[in-house]
């Protein structure tokens, strides 16, 4: 049995080093992980994300050093025609807010998209 493993890497002559990496654990079920370091601001950002293939639909999500998670659903409703619904939390307005329980710092998004 063979799953897919890819590795790249970049440079940038803005400063920008990106360094990336995807394994496919099975037939349905990606990981990856992203490796981003831009030497003259010396910013870093790293991130750890999965891909699941469902009958119907897709779903993605990561978390990133920066506290920021997401997740993306998209459902093929007919041929051409897709649904998507995504969703984009930072954790850092959480630990800021006084109530833990107020989903107000999530962002989502809804979208319906012919292909």
């Amino acid at each position: 049995m063979f799953w897919l493993q890819v590795a790249t890497g970049q440079v940038a002559s803005t400063g920008m080093v990106a360094l990336s990496y995807v394994q496919k654990v099975s037939e349905k079920v990606s990981l990856a992980s992203d490796f981003m370091y831009n030497y003259m601001s010396k910013d870093v950002t790293t991130s750890v994300g999965y891909d699941y293939i469902l009958r119907q639909c897709r779903l993605r999500g990561k978390i990133d050093s920066n506290g920021c998670t997401s997740a993306f659903l998209e459902e093929r409703l007919q041929m051409g025609l897709n649904f998507i619904l995504s969703a984009k939390s930072e954790i850092s307005e959480v630990f800021e807010s006084e109530i833990l329980s107020d989903f107000e710092f999530w962002e989502f998004e809804c979208d319906l998209r012919a292909v």
